[in-house]
């Protein structure tokens, strides 16, 4: 019979394996700005806005798109958004007391949140889990390679 630890342990497995790491009034803003049919694949809280002031934001990965919420009575409002493609990257930056996340695609470099240290896990989790769903830019790599040797 497994004791207290064993439970404990099982259960914050449990937690870091749910790939949407939101409370559930987040959740619900957050699905409610979904279009139709698009499916919730991960989100995050962080703990500030990308001006540096400390309001909750959401970092979401949907079956479409990446993108950045922010509470608006009840209905969020979209910080940011970009598409899901081959060759879209996440590069964190590190400053004294916070992070900043921003995605990077072939024609810009969008930010996405900042956060404090206090978010560290739970951001890190989540752009872990997006990094291995992004679509992967395999067939531009072998065009290219393709590319390379037919000019030998």
């Amino acid at each position: 019979m497994p004791d207290g630890r064993e439970r404990e342990i099982t259960g914050q497995q449990q937690e870091e394996e749910n790939p949407i790491d939101l409370p559930e009034e987040a959740r619900s803003q957050v699905e409610r700005a979904l279009q139709p049919g698009e499916a919730l694949k991960v989100a995050a809280e962080a703990d500030m806005a990308l001006p540096g002031v400390f309001a909750p934001s959401w970092l979401v990965l949907t079956d479409r798109r990446l993108a950045v919420f922010s509470p608006n009575s009840g209905s969020p409002h979209t910080l940011a958004e970009v598409p899901l493609q081959p060759g879209l990257a996440l590069n964190k930056r590190e400053f004294v007391s916070n992070s900043l996340l921003e995605a990077e695609t072939e024609e810009a470099v969008v930010p996405l949140i900042r956060y404090t240290h206090a978010r560290d896990d739970a951001i890190d989790r989540a752009v872990g889990t997006i990094r291995e769903l992004l679509p992967a830019e395999e067939a531009s790599e072998a065009d290219a390679e393709a590319d390379g040797e037919a000019d030998e």
